[in-house]
């Protein structure tokens, strides 16, 4: 559900051919923008370029969809009229100087501009068109909610569930359903939902930026390393042009002071002087725990602080000072058509070693755990050594610790650990 572009192409320097030249255009034309841009193969294995240009926006697909054709697919409702306004121009900018001739609509391959910009000019049909996708939402979510549903995602990345109270969660941060009444009867309401609602680079398109990035992305503790640290400078910097442009707008004041805080950045007036003002829930989703969905079907609940990274053998892993947790799955096929192995049969011949007996993982999944010192590189710890298992799935979680006191906390990540 939502608003997007399926525009077709057509090229004489071949499709496949020019996805590299399009990836070195959009590197050279917004890097100010460009979250993430590299080849892969689409849905249908055909070779793509994907490229991101926001944190709320999922990642625009560019396929080579014959020798001399290429299809564009982006959804923009999860960012707002703003950038599906600004995607539509840089496509067309895109075209013209690598050559490629955009196609009108087409009914019957279901190609075109769902909000009609791409094709026609219209600014404002863009508006009109997110208004009423909100407006729609709003009354879905208040369905759901009549049925028992809470904390609805919505336009929201997949591999992470945030928690938060409200009706549903969004980029840009919790809403109740309060707010999805008022936006059902009235969709001009909506703006707030769209971190980029405004034509150009206005306040708007900043503070929106910046908080999707503070929803979303900060842990809120100091940096770890450069890539955190980068982070964090980031939305220092977006929150600063913002207030240069606007500085009329209500910004996350105490927030923006704590970011500031953890970069050892001099106090700024007007953050001091805001921040003493400031009421009300704090932004950040990664304050709170949050569920990460894990190799192999399975997910587990942390806290948001945690630093997170995949190894190249498929482990997982997450830590911060005195605590790692590293979560690795495996998949046994049925042999000798005696079907999947059951959970029983892969945890039987696990040896958890000494130390404290654990068992009941959250939702009844199978497992077994032990706890107790260890050794590792020479420091002693303590350790959570544990198995989960349903029917050809086996996920195993290794939790260290540098203090016998975080004991609880390993128990209970462990039992988080669930599938499906």
């Amino acid at each position: 559900m939502g608003i997007g572009i399926l525009i077709a192409g057509k090229t004489s320097s071949g499709a496949a051919t020019l996805l590299g030249p399009l990836e070195a255009w959009f590197r050279k034309s917004c890097p100010e923008l460009l979250e993430f841009a590299g080849a892969g193969t689409d849905a249908s294995d055909r070779p793509a370029l994907f490229v991101r240009l926001h944190p709320c926006a999922e990642d625009v697909e560019i396929s080579a969809a014959g020798p001399d054709r290429l299809v564009v697919c982006a959804k923009t409702s999860t960012a707002g009229p703003g950038y599906h306004r600004y995607l539509c121009d840089l496509l067309k900018a895109a075209g013209a100087a690598q050559g490629v001739e955009w196609l009108p609509a087409n009914d019957v391959e279901e190609t075109g501009d769902e909000a009609e910009y791409f094709h026609t000019g219209d600014g404002e049909a863009v508006d009109v068109h997110m208004r009423s996708w909100a407006s729609g939402l709003a009354r879905q979510v208040l369905e759901m909610g009549r049925e028992g549903c809470d904390s609805v995602a919505v336009s929201m990345p997949t591999g992470r569930q945030f928690e938060a109270n409200g009706a549903a969660v969004t980029p840009m941060g919790p809403r109740d359903r309060a707010w999805f009444a008022t936006v059902a009867e009235d969709p001009d309401r909506a703006r707030d939902l769209f971190p980029w609602w405004s034509d150009g680079f206005d306040a708007g398109y900043y503070l929106g930026r910046a908080l999707a990035r503070m929803w979303m992305d900060v842990s809120w503790r100091p940096p770890f390393d450069d890539e955190e640290r980068a982070l964090l400078r980031n939305v220092a910097d977006l929150l600063a042009s913002a207030w240069r442009l606007d500085k009329a707008r209500a910004y996350p004041w105490r927030e923006w002071r704590e970011i500031l805080g953890y970069l050892g950045d001099p106090p700024r007036p007007e953050v001091e002087a805001g921040a003493l003002t400031s009421t009300g829930p704090l932004v950040g989703y990664r304050r709170n725990r949050v569920r990460i969905v894990l190799p192999g079907g399975w997910s587990i609940r942390v806290p948001g602080s945690l630093k997170e990274s995949m190894e190249d053998d498929g482990r997982w892993s997450a830590w911060e000072p005195g605590r790692t947790v590293w979560f690795t799955s495996f998949h046994f096929a049925p042999r000798d058509g005696r079907g999947a192995p059951a959970p029983e049969s892969l945890l039987k011949d696990f040896d958890p070693g000494p130390g404290e007996r654990i068992t009941a993982v959250e939702g009844g999944t199978p497992g077994v755990a032990s706890f107790g010192r260890t050794e590792e590189d020479g420091r002693a710890l303590w350790r959570l050594q544990g198995r989960v298992a349903m029917p050809a799935h086996m996920g195993i979680c290794d939790i260290f610790l540098e203090s016998a006191g975080d004991r609880d906390w390993a128990v209970e990540v462990w039992r988080s650990l669930r599938r499906g």
